[in-house]
């Protein structure tokens, strides 16, 4: 992911979150009754998955993670799965996920999370 990286705007339900991603292959939202959902596919094979909403489950969710970090308001699960990095961050209701990552690009896909402002809407 040695791309340049561009600044994007996503509106979810109660927030706004801005992101620095690299060109996505493909991306697509989907709108459903309880909520919305963004998902973003790059090059690498990683995506980026952006949840907001209730009885959306995503294959990540059924992934075993090998590190929990419970922070303030905000915890952090990772792992790995058929040799791909993963990672779910649930904070207030709010579920961003990056799967299928290799191990090599792990660190700049938690850049990209770790660097996420999350902005409330009016």
């Amino acid at each position: 992911m040695a791309l340049p990286s561009k600044r994007i705007s996503i509106d979810l339900l109660s927030v706004r979150v801005l992101m620095n991603i690299p060109n996505p292959i493909h991306s697509n939202k989907e709108n459903y009754e309880e909520g919305v959902v963004y998902i973003y596919t790059f090059n690498d094979g990683g995506g980026i998955i952006l949840h907001e909403g209730a009885l959306m489950q995503f294959e990540v969710d059924s992934y075993k993670p090998s590190v929990v970090v419970h922070k303030k308001e905000h915890t952090i699960y990772i792992g790995k799965e058929n040799d791909r990095c993963w990672r779910k961050d649930v904070c207030k209701g709010l579920r961003f996920y990056y799967y299928n990552v290799p191990s090599n690009h792990k660190k700049q896909y938690d850049r990209i999370f770790d660097t996420m402002k999350i902005l409330k809407r009016k």
